[in-house]
């Protein structure tokens, strides 16, 4: 199964560990969102197209909030891209899905599985994919 993940720079070490166990169970990646990107005006648009590629791709897509400026528009193409797509929203506290100003409208579309949990049962939800 190809998978993308994308979270706040909070979430580096989450993201690796998760790469790291679906990696291991046989499943690939289909970008790296924690590479180092340059600035330029060309590889900012190379970039983007690589992601909203990456994104409509995965057959899977994990967002670990809190958000970043990208994650709503991850999550948009994950959701206008959606056959066959599994679409995972990470949060370890809930306060994002709580329906005020933290939280975002697509939260909610029933596309979504939701997951409040801690960074331990983060891991073992993902160990059983």
């Amino acid at each position: 199964m190809r998978f993308y993940i994308a979270g706040g720079a909070s979430n580096t070490e989450n993201i690796n560990e998760i790469i790291k166990i679906l990696s291991e169970a046989g499943h690939d990646l289909t970008f790296d969102s924690l590479q180092s990107f340059s600035n330029t005006e060309f590889d900012m648009c190379e970039t983007s197209f690589s992601i909203v590629r990456a994104v409509r791709d995965a057959e899977l897509v994990i967002l670990l909030l809190p958000e970043t400026k990208a994650l709503c528009t991850e999550l948009g193409i994950a959701l206008a891209s959606k056959s066959n797509k599994r679409i995972v929203v990470w949060s370890e506290t809930g306060n994002e899905f709580s329906g005020d100003t933290f939280s975002s409208f697509f939260y909610y579309h029933t596309a979504i599985e939701r997951l409040v949990c801690s960074r331990e049962e983060l891991l073992d939800f993902m160990s059983k994919i």
